[in-house]
């Protein structure tokens, strides 16, 4: 019994999620500005612009598109292009948030993560509930304000907030089928 109990412990352990990482966008020194790797503990992203060039600052992250109207660093529609940044993590991962600032009410963006509901994005942290973000999902933050430019509009991605999934290893999976025919087995000789 005591075994069976240490082998599903050691499953469960195997098994658990890794702790919340948070990827910030801001303060970024962008080495290719048409598509950009950034990572945070083990959390990797690639990010890529729907147009134009990434652009970062200390206090912004965003999309510096062709054409003098546009706000090089935020997400907006200056140039009189949609902007979108595409993003996708190398791992799969749970979304829990996205930080967005400088957000108002002539703003309007979404989050799109492939397999989902669209999540309508605000200023501060939006709560995206742990969605999961597969490392083959194309995903994407997408202006979807007026295609005009003006100094009220467009809004900073700061970053996200994501925590790895942990996929069981054969192996883990090994041990949970062998606890549970241990289990089975100790039930059917005590009751029998």
């Amino acid at each position: 019994m005591r075994t069976t109990l240490a082998i599903l412990c050691l499953t469960t352990c195997l098994t658990s999620e890794a702790q919340a990482v948070f990827i910030d966008l801001r303060g970024l020194t962008i080495s290719n500005p048409g598509n950009e790797y950034v990572s945070a503990g083990p959390v990797s992203v690639l990010l890529d612009p729907n147009v134009g060039d990434l652009t970062s600052s200390t206090t912004r992250f965003g999309i510096d598109a062709p054409g003098s109207a546009d706000v090089p660093d935020l997400l907006d529609g200056g140039s009189g292009v949609s902007e979108s940044l595409i993003f996708l993590f190398l791992l799969d991962v749970f979304v829990d948030s996205i930080v967005i600032s400088e957000f108002d009410s002539s703003d309007a963006g979404v989050a799109r993560i492939k397999g989902h509901p669209e999540v309508a994005l605000g200023n501060g942290v939006n709560d995206l509930g742990g969605i999961r973000a597969g490392a083959t999902s194309g995903n994407a933050i997408v202006w979807q304000g007026p295609n005009t430019s003006g100094g009220d509009l467009g809004f900073s991605i700061d970053g996200f907030n994501v925590r790895l999934t942990i996929v069981p290893e054969p192996s883990s999976l090994f041990l949970s089928a062998l606890a549970g025919l241990m289990l089975i087995g100790w039930r059917t000789r005590s009751l029998g």
